[in-house]
Order: C-alpha cells, then sequence, then structure tokens
C-alpha cells in the first residue's frame, strides 16, 4: 500500500516511511469480499496518482545521482553508476536523461528561433515526440549492436546508455543557443568535446554494461552511431512533414 500524501511505501502499521502522514489503509480481516474489492478499487484510483508521482521523484534522483557519478570520469563512473542502480532503475535513469536531452534541445532551438516562427502549445507538444526520436533510435541501435557483436546485457543497460550518451548532445544545443552567433568559436569547441563525451560513454556502456568484448567494440561503437542515424533519417523522412509549421508561420513576409 501507498501513502496518499507523497506515494511512499507504507509499513506493516500503516506508517508512511517518507513522510509523517497516515496513508489510506484497507483492513481485509473487517471487509467482506465486495466491500473488500470496493475499497481496493477506490485505493488504487486514490494512491495511482502519488504512487506515479512518487515514482517519477525517485528516477530523478536517481538520475542526478548517476549524472554526478560520470560527469567528470565517464570511463569509470558510468559502469559504476549502473551496477549502484541496478538494471530496473538504470533503465528509469536512462529514460529521464532521454527526457532531459529533449527538453535541453527543445529549449535552446526554442530560443535560437526568431520571434515570428517560435513554436505555440501544439508545436511544441509535436516537438516533444519528435524530439523522442534521436533517442529511441540510439536505444535500438544498442540494443542491436548488442545482439550482433555478442554482448550479454540487456535492454535495461541499453536504455542506460543511450540516455548517458545523448545528455552532452542536448546540453551542447542548449548551451550553444545561450551564447548565440558570435561566439562561434565556442560552440564549435563545445561540439568536439560533446562528441568525444558520447563516444566514450558509448564505448564504456557497451564494453562494461553491455558486456562487448574490446576487440569487437572498437568495431561496434561506430556501427552503432551510424544505424542510430540511418534509423534516424528514416524516421525523420516519413514524419516530418507532418510535424512542420505551416508555411505562413515560417514566412508570414511572403508574397
Amino acid at each position: 500500500m501507498f501513502c496518499t500524501e507523497c506515494g511512499g511505501q507504507l509499513d506493516a502499521s500503516g506508517q508512511c516511511r517518507s513522510c509523517t502522514g497516515q496513508g489510506f489503509v484497507v483492513q481485509p480481516q473487517a471487509a467482506s469480499a465486495t466491500s473488500g474489492a470496493l475499497f481496493g478499487t477506490v485505493e488504487n484510483q486514490i494512491g495511482g496518482a502519488p504512487q506515479m508521482s512518487a515514482k517519477v521523484k525517485a528516477a530523478s534522483r536517481d538520475a542526478t545521482a548517476a549524472f554526478k557519478t560520470f560527469a567528470t570520469n565517464p570511463v569509470g563512473g558510468l559502469p559504476a553508476a549502473f551496477a549502484n542502480l541496478g538494471p530496473a532503475r538504470a533503465m528509469g535513469v536512462g529514460s529521464v536523461f532521454g527526457v532531459v536531452s529533449i527538453f535541453c534541445m527543445f529549449i535552446g532551438i526554442y530560443i535560437a528561433l526568431p520571434a515570428f516562427s517560435k513554436p505555440d502549445i501544439g508545436d511544441s507538444i509535436k516537438f516533444m515526440v519528435f524530439g523522442a526520436v534521436p533517442f529511441l533510435s540510439l536505444l535500438a541501435a544498442a540494443a542491436a549492436t548488442r545482439k550482433v557483436f555478442g554482448g550479454k546485457g540487456n535492454y535495461h543497460g541499453d536504455c542506460f546508455i543511450a540516455g548517458a550518451a545523448l545528455l552532452p548532445f542536448g546540453f551542447l544545443i542548449l548551451l550553444t543557443s545561450l551564447l548565440g552567433i558570435a561566439n562561434l568559436e565556442i560552440a564549435v569547441l563545445l561540439f568536439v568535446f560533446a562528441l568525444c563525451y558520447g563516444i566514450l560513454m558509448l564505448y564504456t556502456g557497451i564494453t562494461r554494461i553491455s558486456l562487448v568484448s574490446e576487440s569487437r567494440a572498437a568495431f561496434a561503437v561506430p556501427v552503432m552511431i551510424i544505424v542510430s542515424f540511418w534509423l534516424t533519417k528514416i524516421i525523420f523522412g516519413a514524419v516530418l512533414p507532418s510535424f512542420l509549421p505551416s508555411p505562413g508561420r515560417l514566412f508570414p513576409f511572403g508574397g
């Protein structure tokens, strides 16, 4: 059972482990089969939202801790962070990293666009959906590469690797937009840094998490990058026209 205040797990006495609030507790001994089913339904409806909120908060905390672990040491920190989290939590962290990357890209592009072409709420939602394509493509490429090159990991690790490897590029787009065109040299330096950092994490992830041998990983990493770009290109080409704003919004001063 879960606390209705924060969604945390209740102990045997019905006390919340995360806060001092008393959660909604069903007493099956005093309830009939019908009322027990009714109370169970009510509990699920009441506790569902707090439980989801608690899971999101827990995944965010895990993501912050994992990022601190590998931010300055991707080679040693990335597998250590994965080992500390365990497969299930690592998958949640990888998803959080993917979402953070998408938001950074969106904010960066939004800042860079001229005022007349900034997206409205509907276009922003489309961008968020569309922005998930690189993450999903890299995730699929990581899983396919692991299988082809004889890795012994699982899809939890694939998700963690894909999300972590995209973080530098999300930060790159955000920082580049904040710096502006006047700081192009700094943007180029940031791109080199993000590229090297991403490749390091892909290599470390595929050797230390997906357990592909080092002799194969040197070839597997570029294959993974090529496959992810190829998948992204195909998906972009198929769905991009439906996501683009109307020509009138892009060129409001046309004839």
